[in-house]
């Protein structure tokens, strides 16, 4: 619930109040896992998608890197801090698996920078990635737009750099969605 989207669902909600509206975190692979087997009937992935055969996806937001540091850290009392300081943290991240884009991209931004990053412990969902920062398990590259997310546990610090920008596509089932879905997806996509 970060980005546009509680805005445009708090809109949504207040126009079709009779429409219920279930939310779950679930990371890039497990929705397109549960968009095919009908359990989702959206959901907002990053690509790439691998196999998006039976899947369309319509841009949704545009969003960029920052980076997650325990509040405690030496590196939060600076203003400015850039990927290669990194370098000799202790990074917490989520399977690659589960989000081969993003991974890929905070894998990237490392190797830009002259270092692999040293992953010491994964996470399912960036709400878990987020609390493991906060108890000082190590260092996040996390979407800038969670920055409100346990903001007295983390700072969060701007990457500036192109390649932190990515993409949110809004994605669902091929074919003629419900009549519910079919509203969603609209107001969604506003």
């Amino acid at each position: 619930m970060y980005g546009p989207l509680p805005d445009r669902l708090r809109s949504f909600r207040r126009e079709h109040p009779d429409v219920r509206v279930e939310l779950r975190e679930m990371t890039t692979a497990g929705q397109v896992a549960a968009l095919r087997s009908g359990e989702l009937d959206l959901g907002v992935v990053i690509p790439p998608l691998g196999d998006a055969g039976g899947l369309l996806t319509s841009l949704f937001d545009t969003d960029r890197l920052a980076i997650a540091l325990p509040s405690g850290h030496d590196l939060a009392l600076r203003d400015s801090v850039s990927v290669a300081d990194l370098a000799p943290q202790p990074f917490v991240s989520w399977p690659r698996r589960e989000g081969i884009g993003f991974h890929d991209q905070v894998t990237r931004l490392c190797m830009m920078a002259g270092f692999t990053p040293d992953v010491h412990q994964e996470a399912h969902g960036m709400h878990a990635v987020l609390s493991l920062v906060a108890v000082e398990a190590g260092v996040a590259i996390v979407p800038a737009s969670m920055a409100s997310i346990r903001s007295s546990e983390i700072a969060y610090r701007p990457i500036d750099s192109d390649a932190a920008r990515f993409e949110l596509l809004l994605c669902r089932r091929a074919g003629e969605p419900e009549p519910a879905t079919a509203r969603l997806e609209a107001a969604l996509l506003r």
